[in-house]
């Protein structure tokens, strides 16, 4: 194996080299759990290891794909969630595909006949979490998306910027909960950004597609983005270094636990737009998409779903972000990483993100090698 590849540059704005030596720079991302604010540390911590390319197991939002990628390495990047398969396709496969002005003017553009429009937001979402108007953007916006571009690189990275859009209007960035009265509501706040939640939202999607646009870079390697469950992955490409950072189960009953497929059931359903109707569960408020049973917030199967993937993953450096108040015990999933990888080290961070109310969490990073 290669040693690490190191560059002396920031994770927000890099260099890279060639024929134009244009400046990459990372999307903004009200992503939940998202390690954009500690990738630097991370990537110090693996300074230690030699790998020239990475398997990025829960992509998310492609930070550390984004970073292996930059520092010139290959980088494959994983998630099963839909919208977060668009984020890897459009800055981690895609290395010089944008979206040009005068297709980002005709997305904008709704002059097709009204009745050529699809109503799913409107019909299915009403009072829920955007407002009657904003649904019908939804539903007309979605479905020029599909009757303009055909490019699958310039189609991932209106996705993308569409989905930061929704966020940045959500209270929390999430939707977990059926609250749009919190950001109608005429009250005194204390939290929010008011003033972003009634921005349009034509404004909001232009503003990620430039920093989409702005993010696309080649480096000397072809990379590839992957929509898959870790777990049940069969042949998974090769490489150097896996990265996993999973949804955290927490040994605290009163914090959120962190689940994905609720917090983000809006934009899998979005992306996959025909399909969306037939797998909502209406018995819900929160109208989530149906799924199975998911392991890593389930305290009867996750420590099941580490030995899978240590197992699966043991022919290389497996890295795992994790964190103090996570369950198993950080020392149950250091010994059960000790089963597959020869040598076991855990690297320590204060951290906190900003939905915890734990002020003594400490970020790890548990890393196995042989």
């Amino acid at each position: 194996m290669a040693p690490l590849v190191r560059a002396d540059t920031s994770s927000a704005d890099i260099k890279i080299a060639g024929k134009n030596r244009d400046i990459a720079k990372f999307p903004s991302t009200r992503y939940q759990g998202s390690k954009n604010k500690i990738i630097d540390w991370i990537w110090d911590c693996l300074s230690d290891y030699s790998f020239d390319s990475v398997l990025d197991g829960f992509g998310g939002t492609g930070v550390f794909s984004y970073k292996a990628k930059t520092e010139g390495l290959r980088a494959d990047y994983n998630d099963f969630l839909r919208f977060n398969h668009q984020v890897g396709t459009a800055i981690i496969e895609n290395d010089a595909t944008r979206v040009d002005h005068q297709t980002v003017d005709e997305l904008f553009r709704f002059d097709q006949p009204a009745e050529a429009y699809p109503t799913t937001v409107r019909d299915e979402f009403e009072g829920l979490y955007f407002t009657d108007e904003e649904n019908e953007w939804l539903d007309k916006f979605r479905s020029n998306i599909d009757r303009i571009i055909d490019e699958p690189y310039k189609k991932a990275i209106v996705f993308a910027a569409l989905s930061q859009a929704c966020l940045v209007k959500r209270p929390y960035n999430l939707f977990h909960r059926a609250n749009l009265n919190m950001r109608t509501r005429d009250v005194e706040r204390s939290f929010g950004n008011k003033t972003t939640w009634e921005k349009p939202f034509e404004k909001l999607v232009r503003k990620f597609i430039v920093e989409y646009n702005s993010a696309v870079f080649a480096n000397p390697y072809d990379h590839r983005a992957y929509n898959r469950d870790i777990i049940s992955w069969k042949s998974p490409p090769e490489t150097d270094l896996v990265y996993f950072d999973p949804p955290y189960y927490v040994r605290d009953r009163s914090q959120p636990v962190s689940n994905y497929k609720l917090y983000y059931h809006f934009l899998d359903g979005y992306i996959d737009y025909d399909n969306w109707a037939d797998k909502i569960n209406r018995s819900l408020k929160t109208k989530r998409l149906k799924h199975s049973r998911e392991p890593w917030n389930d305290p009867e199967l996750i420590l099941d779903a580490f030995h899978t993937i240590f197992n699966r993953f043991s022919d290389r450096h497996i890295a795992l972000s994790y964190n103090t108040e996570a369950a198993p015990l950080p020392e149950t999933v250091e010994d059960t990483l000790a089963e597959y990888k020869r040598n076991v080290t855990t690297y320590r961070l204060n951290h906190q993100y900003a939905l915890s109310e734990n002020d003594s969490d400490e970020e790890l990073l548990i890393v196995g090698s042989d």
